[in-house]
């Protein structure tokens, strides 16, 4: 049993059993994302490194920009947790947001995953438009977060 939104949410074995797989289908997706180009991956490395068929795959993520945001949003999930750990004088407002910039560089730099998909994310074909929206607007809350936090 799940609380959601002050409701309670009952979780089956098969919800259970299908969330489980959708997870570990992300995990097997970066390998995938540390190995190719965002626009270079397409559906048939994505069901074959998560061993779901296509149906599944569709049934799971709806289509290929859901999977790659969820992958990418997790990244950024953690290279903001280790900015916020970083950061040296949380009450230095003056020097914080280039602070934060500054080890955002360092960070991504070091995540292939980020690294790959910043380098190419302005040739991005339209298709990726709805991917690169979510992608700014969750590093613009996580950045938001650093800032109210210090």
């Amino acid at each position: 049993m799940v609380k959601i939104n002050g409701g309670i949410f009952h979780m089956t074995n098969i919800d259970r059993r299908n969330a489980s797989l959708v997870y570990q289908a992300i995990g097997n997706i970066r390998t995938v994302l540390m190995k190719k180009n965002i626009q270079d991956v397409k559906i048939s490395d994505i069901t074959s490194v998560a061993n779901i068929s296509k149906s599944k795959f569709f049934s799971f993520f709806g289509g290929i920009n859901t999977v790659l945001e969820l992958v990418i949003a997790e990244e950024l999930d953690k290279i903001y947790e280790l900015i916020r750990l970083s950061i040296k004088n949380k009450n230095d407002r003056k020097n914080l947001v280039s602070e934060i910039s500054l080890l955002r560089t360092i960070y991504i730099r070091k995540n292939i995953i980020l690294k790959n998909y910043y380098q190419i994310s302005e040739q991005l074909p339209s298709r990726y438009d709805k991917l690169k929206e979510a992608i700014f607007i969750k590093e613009q809350y996580l950045q938001l977060n650093i800032l109210k936090e210090c």
